[in-house]
């Protein structure tokens, strides 16, 4: 867990891929310290107990376009984020969709601190190809 393993206390992930994160939702479920968008679920499955209200579902139609799910992250999902106030932000995106026989084009923009985008795009293509991680130095190898 990062806030237990790193000093963080509020962890945001967003998840935007078409497959529901079942590992991901199971283990913060409850967890008032994580707020987490699937999109995936019904939009009453808000998170449990003390995670109740953590945990935001908008499911989209079947066939929406850029425009609902662009509306919804900008009305919905980034300001809810931020509301939050999350020590850091974690984008969860599972690549394994059947359409187009698993290729793949990454759109990687934004952002205005260069040494950070830098490093966050070679460790995104670092993860991609299969090497280590330019964040593995954090690791704790006591919980892998």
């Amino acid at each position: 867990m990062p806030n237990r393993v790193h000093g963080l206390k509020r962890v945001s992930i967003i998840d935007f891929d078409v497959h529901h994160g079942n590992g991901t939702n199971d283990a913060f479920y409850d967890d008032p310290n994580i707020f987490n968008y699937p999109g995936t679920c019904k939009i009453d499955e808000l998170g449990h107990g003390d995670g109740e209200g953590t945990f935001l579902n908008l499911p989209l139609q079947r066939g929406s376009g850029d425009i609902a799910i662009s509306t919804v992250f900008e009305e919905v999902i980034v300001p809810s984020a931020q509301r939050f106030k999350p020590d850091i932000f974690l984008a969860s995106a599972g690549y394994d969709g059947p359409i187009c026989g698993g290729r793949c084009v990454f759109f990687l923009e934004g952002g205005y601190n260069l040494d950070s985008v830098s490093y966050s795009v070679a460790g995104y293509f670092h993860a991609f190809i299969g090497e280590k991680s330019l964040a593995s130095e954090f690791d704790n190898p006591a919980i892998n």
